[in-house]
Formats: C-alpha cells, structure tokens, sequence
C-alpha cells in the first residue's frame, strides 16, 4: 500500500469514526472495556450488548455480542460504530463486537470490522493498514507467530489474534481497500482465557508460520 494510500484510509477513517479512537493494551483491555471486568460492569457500560448466554459444552464460558439494529443507532454512535456501513448483508444477522467471560469475568474481546470501531495497537490502525505490514509489527514483537484455520494469526504473547487478514488456503492477504465483504477480526485474550485454552488444547492445531520475509 503507498503512502498517499496508506493516508487516505486514515482520512477518510477519520471522517466516518469522528474522535473516538479504542488502544488495545495486551492482557488489559481495548479501550473502555477492560478484561476482568464482570458482566454487570459490562451491562452498565453499554446496554446494547447482549445478556451473556452459555457456550455449549464449554463449562462456565458465557458470551454475549453487539448486534447492528437500527433501534441501537444511539448506543452504537457512543462506542463510535458506523451503524449504515454493512456490505449489503441483513445487519441482525452480523455480530460487531463478541465478548466471553470466563468465570464470571470479562476474558476475551472480539471486534469485527463491519463494526468500523477505529483500535489501534501501538500506533497502527488494524483496520486501516496493509495486512501485511500490520502482520509483521505484532510478530516482531512477540517474537513469532502461528496460524491455525482458513485465516486464524495468533501472537501468543500478546494475547493477540487476526483473522481473515490472511488467507492460509490461498496464501493471499486481505487488500484493505476492497469496497466487498470484510470479515477480518481483531480479538484480545485475558490470561485467563489462554490459560482455559492451554488447559484444554485449543492452540494444539496451530503451527508456526512468519511474514517476516514476505515482500509485496
């Protein structure tokens, strides 16, 4: 991506979200919503994400999600979510934002892009930035990475994970200036919520993988 595009996407980022810019802090939260916060900070934060149901088969995992629905408009201009962009898919059927608590506790966060929230992990917009570069910042600094599905990149020691940014069947990276569907996802882990999936082998699939050395 060229600079003068790489600045574009800013400023046109810009207009659609306003001021509101959410920091993701890994193990401590992404903007207002911190992990370890309990389901009744959470509901006070924001009445429109859901009550927390149970995950079947999954113990005491509790989820709850942030739906676009026009009754929502107000709530959502808040948290600075674009409520009119959705790439012609029916908007109650597309989640913006998913949340799971762990115990009781606020564990991992999960931001979609169709929600056009603006999160930034250090100083690098993860909406708005190549896919490769944004790929190559966390796995510097987390000392590597490690893929798992059709586009799962995971930075353990961050608590990190990208998905759809790259696509591990075809070897293709997301193109930040498609105008078609954008499923890409950021989602931060509670050490709490890695340690449940070390307990239970969640990350046992994934293999190493480095976009260190890929140029464009």
């Amino acid at each position: 991506m060229s600079q003068t595009a790489r600045s574009h996407a800013t400023t046109d980022s810009t207009k659609r979200f306003g001021s509101q810019r959410w920091n993701i802090t890994p193990f401590v939260g992404v903007g207002p919503l911190k992990l370890g916060m309990s389901m009744s900070d959470v509901a006070k934060f924001n009445d429109a994400i859901g009550e927390p149901t149970p995950e079947p088969g999954f113990g005491d995992i509790f989820s709850a999600v942030i739906a676009q629905q026009p009754s929502a408009a107000e709530t959502f201009e808040k948290l600075g979510i674009n409520v009119n962009a959705f790439n012609g898919v029916a908007p109650e059927t597309r989640a913006y934002l998913k949340i799971d608590y762990y115990g009781g506790k606020l564990g991992t966060i999960d931001l979609f892009a169709r929600g056009e929230f603006r999160v930034f992990l250090d100083n690098i917009d993860l909406f708005n930035t190549d896919s490769l570069l944004l790929l190559q910042q966390p796995e510097k600094k987390n000392g590597g990475a490690a893929k798992a599905g059709l586009g799962m990149v995971y930075f353990d020691k961050l608590g990190l994970t990208l998905g759809d940014y790259y696509s591990i069947e075809h070897n293709t990276f997301h193109d930040v200036n498609s105008t078609g569907q954008d499923d890409r996802d950021v989602c931060i882990d509670s050490q709490e919520a890695i340690a449940w999936g070390d307990k239970n082998k969640v990350h046992e699939g994934f293999t190493d993988i480095s976009f260190l050395t890929i140029t464009k």
